[in-house]
């Protein structure tokens, strides 16, 4: 008997829908889409009436019945959590210190709001830290943690982010993963991967990574050395190995023109592109780096260069699927505890 990723699939094709617009109309990422049908990642609990709406069957079609161990099971891992926090435990820092994520915003956007926020700057972008009060595999409940509670807690912004930094990795493990792995596109054997796609496991609210320790230079071996950053939402973030060969301002030009076009403005993280160096260890503008080595330039052929810029221009719908969509805004308050910036 087929899976139900599989007979999600069968139905999907059927109903002449491509994978991209099955995904918006779920409300959820190209990739979790992919992931559902290639059975890498079971269908939750509430999706399955979604489906069947929109592919015009019935959850009975979708289930069968013997499948239905497979769907109760789903639902009992749905019921896996990390227990709630009972509101009094809010006061008090040894419990909220284990539960301390951590969130990347835009700093210019959210200038007015982060005067009442701890949070610690990686050039135009800042780390926020909040407290996962409850968490299951559909969302994810968190308060942001402000100045008023650090005099509350009697703790310092310094130790704040220590925590956050030690324990974040813990609850929200990083992910990186090439961008065709994630969408399910074969490669030819042999052949490199251009893209890769960070953020935690989940791929909620996961552009937090690159303020996890080590996670850069971590990055850095996986990738084979010095990498731009693209801001693909405030939910991941896109790899792509440096070889001299683009700038700044190409890179800057396709996330802008993702953010306009694909990107909800509240779930933007930047235009702008980012660079790491694996040797010096620094964390920059792509702009400012061009800025620094300007004396010393090292181009690469036309020809090469446009061959690059061809493929990313090529790739920008793959690069606009790797930001998940969200559901309803019920479950956007869920997932941030009714709060923003």
């Amino acid at each position: 008997m087929d899976s139900i990723g599989k007979r999600l699939k069968e139905m999907r094709l059927a109903a002449g829908m491509k994978q991209d617009a099955a995904a918006r109309r779920m409300g959820m990422a190209r990739t979790t889409l992919s992931a559902i049908e290639s059975g890498k990642r079971q269908v939750l609990a509430e999706e399955i009436p979604r489906f069947a709406e929109l592919y015009g069957r019935s959850t009975d079609e979708i289930l069968m019945e013997t499948d239905r161990k497979e769907y109760i099971g789903t639902m009992k891992d749905d019921m896996k959590t990390i227990p709630k926090l009972d509101t009094a435990a809010l006061n008090d820092y040894s419990e909220v210190r284990g539960r301390l994520s951590m969130e990347m915003v835009e700093t210019g956007r959210n200038t007015g709001g982060l005067r009442h926020i701890p949070h610690e700057e990686m050039e135009d972008l800042s780390v926020v830290c909040r407290i996962v009060v409850g968490m299951d595999r559909q969302s994810r409940e968190t308060v942001l943690v402000t100045n008023e509670m650090l005099d509350h807690y009697g703790i310092t912004k310094e130790q704040l982010m220590s925590d956050a930094k030690e324990n974040a990795p813990k609850i929200l493990p990083a992910s990186v993963n090439s961008l065709s792995e994630v969408l399910g596109i074969p490669t030819d054997p042999g052949a490199k991967d251009m893209l890769y796609v960070a953020s935690v496991e989940g791929m909620s609210h996961g552009a937090g990574v690159l303020a996890y320790p080590g996670f850069l230079d971590n990055a850095a071996q996986k990738l084979g050395g010095d990498f731009f950053i693209l801001p693909s939402s405030i939910h991941e973030v896109l790899l792509m190995r440096d070889e001299g060969n683009i700038t700044a301002g190409e890179l800057q030009n396709i996330i802008s023109s993702v953010n306009q076009n694909e990107v909800s403005p509240a779930e933007r993280l930047s235009n702008h592109a980012y660079r790491y160096d694996s040797k010096e260890h620094v964390f920059e503008l792509a702009e400012r780096f061009e800025e620094r080595k300007r004396e010393n330039p090292e181009r690469a052929s036309e020809k090469s260069r446009g061959s690059v810029l061809t493929k990313l221009q090529d790739r920008k719908s793959e690069i606009s699927a790797a930001q998940p969509a969200r559901d309803a805004a019920g479950k956007a308050d869920r997932m941030r505890g009714g709060e923003a910036i």
